[in-house]
């Protein structure tokens, strides 16, 4: 019996890091195209929503950090953690460092660090 619960649970951890995957993959590609344009112009609303946006990461990387506990680094979790914070977090947080981009980096490290991740 403890064998089919080893195997449920495998299949169950790896159904979540596919969402967790799938989620790192449309963040980054969604986020790619205003990246890349230089000469995006000035929008007043900029700040509150690279805010959100980075809030809605560092949520997703301490649900990663959290399922980490159970998988125990299995299937490539730290790497889907890994792809989050330098494919997603980090260049959203280099567009606005001075105005909130450098606390949610520091939140974001203090998080990894804080459960030997990353």
């Amino acid at each position: 019996m403890d064998a089919l619960y080893t195997c449920n649970a495998q299949i169950l951890f790896k159904t979540v890091l596919i969402v967790f995957q799938d989620a790192v993959n449309d963040l980054t590609s969604i986020q790619e195209s205003f990246l890349t344009s230089d000469s995006a112009p000035f929008h007043p609303g900029a700040i509150a929503a690279r805010s959100r946006l980075l809030a809605h990461q560092e949520k997703l990387v301490t649900n990663i950090l959290r399922w980490r506990r159970y998988t125990k680094s299995l299937f490539g979790i730290d790497e889907v953690a890994k792809n989050l914070l330098v494919n997603g977090i980090l260049p959203v947080a280099r567009t606005g460092w001075e105005v909130g981009g450098q606390v949610y980096v520091q939140r974001v490290r203090f998080f990894a660090n804080d459960r030997s991740c990353v």
